[in-house]
Order: structure tokens, then sequence, then C-alpha cells
């Protein structure tokens, strides 16, 4: 009876935008919905019109975060890289060894991304523009919170 009553009462949807993979990512941005699969393909749909747009093959692995950026698009795969893109084309990638479910951090200022790189807990500080390692931050120690900076 819970489930029925429920039923009844749930709004239907006013579009279904269908893909052909499961999605792992997904970010909005204006009138773009853009979604990131199991496969490793991006796919980005005009909400306007609610259709897709572009699709692409990013990474090797599924697709773990996806964020817009004034020049382009940021992805992670799970098999450790993460890429530049613009309309559809990989300007830059770089492996961060990062092969688990940690997903990128953007900072506030969007400059830098923070990956998680190893099994020990490292963390590292990447630059966006040229997708390269600027800090790398370890905890200080198992006891304590917190973590230390290498060669800041």
């Amino acid at each position: 009876f819970f489930i029925q009553s429920n039923l009844r009462n749930m709004t239907r949807p006013d579009y279904i935008l269908r893909n052909d993979h499961v999605t792992t990512a997904i970010h909005k941005h204006k009138s773009s919905l853009m979604t990131g699969t199991e496969e490793g393909y991006v796919q980005i749909f005009d909400t306007e019109i609610m259709r897709p747009q572009s699709s692409w093959l990013a990474h090797k692995a599924q697709v773990m975060k996806l964020h817009y950026l004034d020049d382009g698009i940021l992805s992670q795969g799970r098999e450790g890289a993460i890429s530049l893109w613009k309309n559809g084309i990989c300007l830059k990638s770089a492996q961060t060894y990062s092969t688990g479910f940690c997903r990128f951090a953007l900072a506030e200022n969007m400059r830098h991304c923070y990956v998680g790189i190893d099994e020990k807990s490292k963390v590292s500080q990447i630059e966006i523009s040229t997708l390269s390692v600027t800090k790398t931050f370890q905890p200080a120690d198992h006891k304590k919170k917190g973590f230390r900076s290498e060669g800041s």
C-alpha cells in the first residue's frame, strides 16, 4: 500500500534524455547537460531542444567526474587520466596513477584541482592549464589529522 500510494503521487518527467550507456558522471551548465559513461564516453545534451549535441570517447575506462571550465571541459577517467577537452578534442591529458574511486576536487579559483595519487593517501595539486603537478601533500602522521606539503 505504501508503495502504491507514493506511485500515485509521483510526477512524471517532462523529458527523458536517452543514451546507450550507463551514466556515471553528470554536470549541468547553462543550457547543456554533460554526462560521462561507464564505457568512457562524454555526451553533451542541449537542454533547450532535448537532443544530444556531441559525443566522444574520452577515457579507456569509466568517466568518474566532469566539469565545465571557461575554456573547455575537465574529465577524469577510472584509468587515472585527467583530460582537458575543447569541442571533443583532447588538448592535454595527464596520468595521475589514481585508479580508485576518488574523484578530483576543483579549487574555488578553478585554476587547480586536487586528486589522490596513490594508496598512501597522497594528494596532488594539479594546475589545470598545464595539467602538471605543482604540489604534493601527504598525511603528516597516521594519528594526527592534516597533511604536510612536499616541496613547497
